[in-house]
């Protein structure tokens, strides 16, 4: 039985053509003539030039393997090489459909990663809680497991027309916190996994047409997405699914703030976390979703199915603002949180969320 590594560039290049649509663990070894033993690494360490390796969990316990073009960066700032990549979907006009796959490379050789989603930033805001932020930056880029994701409201944004007279709570102008902001979160720009915007993005939307975050997104190659997304990652062949929200609500109890972060568990399927922000608070639930797996996938014929209770976590994200002398304080509104979570994965397939 020959060895991956020592395949030829002529059956390299039919790997890549075979690849171009998915094929199975089984699928793979075959064409090859190799054992399914060490098939993920192996082929993780081809170097498949202009295209990526993307891997994903079907439901007869087999990995499915396909190849897409690699995203590039349009950045003139160096940006260190990436753990991982993306995709859109495999579907007719890809990424007009909010999902997200994300493929973590097997050199990420840790008990577990963790993803802490950063919401409500609200940078240039007079009340941005500048010294904590820049902890948690320092934090992500002192450990190498630690990544993150951009939950909305990350610039402050306000017009003169913005509620509450939020134009002269700024300390930094809209036109200055985008580049600013670059600078500050310039040691984790390889660790950002994706973005969406919020409200306060959405003012230059509603006027202008432009949000600040897009261009951010599209100097360094993360993907960007202007509505709640799926996110599938792949990571130590297991597959962690997360809803993702800014939110919208105008909830102030917890309980109010909670339910609207559960909503989409009514017509999603079975999915491990659900994000939101917007709120300004921090609360972690979780239940207990019934799910039907296949146990067994023989010859493509004999299926047996088992019932199995999974943990599904509803996290509200805090924002980054300070309270007293800001408009939540003038308002009299509930004492905002600071911070963020964190969404554990585990390298044998488990998760949870955290505060």
């Amino acid at each position: 039985m020959k060895e991956v590594q020592t395949m030829k560039k002529k059956d390299i290049q039919k790997l890549y053509d075979f690849l171009s649509a998915p094929k199975t663990t089984s699928q793979i070894a075959t064409h090859l003539g190799i054992k399914t033993e060490n098939l993920h690494n192996l082929l993780f360490g081809l170097d498949f030039k202009s295209l990526n390796l993307f891997s994903s969990r079907i439901l007869s316990g087999e990995n499915l393997y396909f190849l897409k073009s690699q995203i590039e960066s349009f950045s003139k700032i160096e940006v260190p090489p990436r753990a991982w990549y993306y995709t859109a979907p495999i579907l007719p006009e890809p990424g007009k459909i909010p999902y997200l796959r994300i493929q973590f490379l097997p050199s990420v050789d840790f008990k577990k990663i963790t993803i802490v989603p950063i919401s409500d930033l609200h940078y240039g805001h007079e009340g941005f809680n500048d010294d904590k932020f820049i902890e948690y930056v320092d934090w992500i880029k002192a450990n190498k497991n630690v990544f993150c994701f951009l939950n909305g409201d990350i610039f402050e944004n306000a017009h003169p027309d913005s509620p509450g007279g939020a134009i002269f709570d700024q300390r930094v102008r809209p036109k200055h916190q985008p580049p600013m902001f670059i600078e500050m979160v310039a040691p984790i720009l390889d660790k950002i996994l994706w973005a969406q915007p919020g409200n306060h993005e959405g003012r230059s939307i509603k006027k202008a047409d432009i949000d600040p975050l897009f261009w951010f997104c599209q100097l360094f190659g993360i993907p960007y997405f202007d509505q709640p997304i799926y996110v599938d990652i792949n990571w130590k062949e297991h597959d962690f699914s997360l809803f993702c929200q800014h939110g919208s609500t105008g909830a102030l109890t917890e309980g109010g703030k909670f339910n609207m972060a559960a909503r989409p568990t009514s017509w999603t399927d079975f999915t491990m976390f659900y994000v939101m922000g917007h709120v300004h608070d921090e609360i972690t639930g979780s239940s207990i979703r019934r799910c039907r797996i296949v146990k067994q996938f023989k010859n493509g014929k004999v299926r047996e199915y088992m019932l199995v209770d999974r943990e599904q976590y509803i996290v509200v994200v805090p924002g980054w603002i300070e309270y007293w002398g800001t408009y939540a304080a003038r308002k009299g509104y509930h004492p905002t949180s600071q911070g963020t979570v964190a969404l554990h994965l585990r390298s044998s397939g488990s998760y949870e969320a955290s505060s």
